[in-house]
């Protein structure tokens, strides 16, 4: 995972808007990049670039990460817990939270596992 996250912030300094929001395919780079920053105490893959110019037929200013670009966000309006600042994406966790709240009042199986429910009530 921290090779990955090497990987990715090396390329993602030149790829312009190559992992913009193209409509839900491409996100997942972000998090490898953090992981690796935190990991190695590197403050540059903590704080990746977050815009670029746009490319192709879009103009102006794109999230440079797919995954920061599939939410609307108004104001925020939820403190959260230390970690929360190097996404630097609030609308992306308010979404998360109203989603597993959402589906908890459901049938569904919102964690998709036991690990991972046992995960989430532990750290969130």
């Amino acid at each position: 995972m921290v090779q990955l996250g090497i990987d990715l912030y090396y390329c993602h300094l030149n790829n312009g808007d190559a992992w913009r929001a193209y409509g839900g395919f491409g996100s997942g780079r972000k998090w490898p990049i953090l992981f690796a920053g935190i990991v190695l105490g590197d403050t540059s893959m903590q704080n990746p670039i977050e815009t670029t110019g746009a490319c192709c037929c879009l103009t102006g200013t794109v999230n440079k990460f797919g995954e920061d670009g599939h939410t609307y966000y108004g104001l925020p309006t939820v403190e959260y817990p230390d970690g929360q600042p190097l996404w630097g994406q609030d609308a992306f966790f308010d979404y998360v939270d109203w989603w597993v709240i959402y589906e908890t009042q459901t049938d569904v199986h919102t964690y998709g596992n036991d690990f991972i429910e046992d995960m989430w009530k532990a750290c969130r």
